[in-house]
């Protein structure tokens, strides 16, 4: 089974590349011309950025949330485990901002970015885009992008997330439950008196 998946993949990554070795070099430059135009990698970190602090303030606002909830932590514990939540989720963020530099996500950005618009556009239709964004509209359109997703995205947030909330808090307090039921009833001591 490993060796069938390990094919399986291979043979993707072949394709893949072949895919990409068949594209002209002019229809590259104009795919590469397009990515810098529109900002492509300044915005995949912006983008990445909001991201991390959108899920992060989501995140921190679910958990305490649920700590404050629970009643069987004193407010000294609540107030050690919601400091203990931000420290871990900011050295989890640190891990993962480190794990796409090694594995250059903006260079595998780029390789897909070229592969579907070389799929998807010819050459004709990627100088009109490149003209476009040459142009102030386009060069409006690069800069507004970003705050108009980091915008979408807590519009979405705000409209979505607490309802989550209280939706993804049901069902584990429900879920909860039904572990503790399904405990084994926890064995009596005896005690043993000498005589």
């Amino acid at each position: 089974m490993k060796k069938l998946i390990f094919i399986l993949v291979f043979a993707l990554f072949a394709i893949s590349a072949q895919a990409q070795d068949n594209v002209s070099p002019e229809k590259v430059a104009l795919i590469k011309e397009l990515l810098r135009l529109t900002g492509s990698e300044e915005n995949t970190h912006k983008i990445f950025d909001s991201m991390v602090e959108l899920q992060k303030a989501e995140s921190e606002r679910t958990l305490k949330s649920m700590i404050e909830d629970d009643k069987s932590m004193s407010a000294a514990d609540k107030a050690e485990a919601k400091k203990m939540f931000v420290e871990t989720f900011d050295r989890m963020m640190a891990k993962l901002e480190r794990f796409f530099a090694e594995i250059n996500v903006v260079g595998l950005i780029e390789e897909a970015s070229v592969r579907l618009y070389s799929k998807h556009f010819t050459e004709a239709d990627l100088r009109e885009l490149v003209a476009f964004y040459r142009s102030p509209v386009g060069k409006k359109v690069v800069e507004t992008t970003p705050e108009f997703m980091l915008e979408s995205m807590k519009v979405v947030s705000d409209t979505i997330v607490p309802k989550l909330d209280v939706f993804i808090k049901k069902i584990t307090e429900e879920e909860f439950a039904s572990v503790k039921q399904n405990l084994p009833a926890p064995k009596k001591k005896t005690v043993r008196r000498k005589t």
